[in-house]
């Protein structure tokens, strides 16, 4: 009798995964639709133009010389002229532009967009389509990190079928930025750290040291999330192994070129971020982590501190309840730093806080969850 009742039990157990699985396949295919489909219905934002403006070589002071000269300037004269690849401007020109008027850009986004772009096209579709195959990428990635903490499939297709229909990565999925580009880098990099961590070859800590590399030349944000990393690993595994130590250092001397420009550039820098700066009312907080689906929809998330407070609270309740060890919410926690700056002035808010901004805590509560 208990062998028929443990079969039974089984027998539920067997169809409740099985329908679950099924679910989540069905989440991930609707994911994966709502990213290709429509790629160039979607209004073209101001952020994305210099996109443009950047991968085909142009520079913002060339825009507004023309705007000087000329006396009349119709918008298809400036999309067919900054919008739109030209004979004789070239990934050098690219990179050049970066680096002499916005060198808080790392170039690399760019430059892979501008040879994507020579491969499938310079529609508005095909560029954005780049950012869309980048962030289906983050599926396998982001299973590999799941796999990587908790060493479980389900795990790992509960947090993509939770990426797949996310709106806030279903919108990044579909813009001509770097952001899903920099949402894969910070998966990767997390995966590939940990992976370092179990092995410990030289092998698996060159990867991790490419991981990090790929990601500050994509977006200099990431080095918030190798500070991260770094505070992880100096706890858990310290500083003394020499191929930790090579991983670190091999990437920041590689992003050391990089790194120089924006030093010797800092006045370009502080122009190009003047609107980080601008004051805005208490009643307003909430707008930085609203995104635009369209020009009449928008979607709110909440803010960052409180995604801080959730972990706290469930990282107590984990250890209290099931005697857990802290050591993947101290990964999930340290690795995906607050990237804001709120700042209380006289009733009113100083903010640089975007949604495209805190990625890290939107990749953290999917894994965690």
């Amino acid at each position: 009798m208990p062998d028929s009742s443990k079969t039974i039990q089984k027998k539920h157990d067997d169809l409740f995964f099985n329908s679950f699985k099924l679910l989540t396949v069905v989440l991930i295919v609707i994911g994966i639709l709502i990213r290709l489909i429509n790629l160039d219905e979607k209004i073209t934002w101001a952020d994305e133009t210099f996109t443009y403006l950047r991968i085909y070589g142009y520079t913002k002071s060339d825009l507004m010389q023309e705007v000087v000269n000329s006396q009349i300037l119709t918008a298809g004269t400036l999309l067919e002229k900054y919008q739109s690849p030209r004979v004789g401007k070239s990934i050098i020109d690219t990179v050049k532009g970066l680096a002499l008027e916005d060198p808080k850009h790392p170039p690399l986004y760019f430059v892979m967009t501008n040879l994507w772009v020579q491969c499938f096209g310079s529609t508005v579709a095909a560029t954005r389509s780049f950012s869309a195959f980048i962030n289906l990428l983050v599926f396998p990635a982001l299973y590999w990190l799941c796999q990587e903490l908790f060493q479980s499939k389900i795990v790992g297709l509960v947090a993509i079928a939770i990426i797949a229909v996310s709106p806030f990565h279903l919108v990044y999925a579909q813009e001509a930025r770097m952001y899903s580009f920099s949402t894969l880098n910070i998966l990767l990099s997390s995966a590939a750290l940990l992976r370092a961590i179990r092995l410990h070859t030289k092998s698996s800590w060159s990867i991790y040291s490419v991981t990090l590399l790929i990601g500050l030349y994509t977006n200099l944000l990431f080095s918030l999330v190798a500070i991260g990393q770094g505070i992880y690993v100096a706890i858990n595994q310290g500083l003394r192994s020499r191929k930790i130590l090579i991983a670190y250092l091999s990437a920041l001397l590689a992003f050391l070129p990089w790194l120089f420009l924006i030093i010797t550039q800092s006045d370009k820098v502080q122009e190009t971020i003047k609107w980080s700066k601008l004051i805005v009312l208490r009643n307003s907080l909430f707008r930085p982590f609203a995104i635009k689906l369209s020009p009449t929809l928008e979607v709110g998330f909440l803010p960052t501190l409180r995604y801080k407070d959730f972990f706290s609270t469930r990282c107590y309740r984990e250890r209290a309840t099931c005697g857990r060890s802290f050591e993947h919410e101290a990964f999930l926690i340290n690795t995906t730093p607050i990237n804001s700056h709120i700042q209380h002035i006289s009733g009113k808010w100083s903010t640089w806080v975007g949604a495209q901004y805190v990625v890290p805590l939107r990749l953290c509560l999917p894994a965690y969850l």
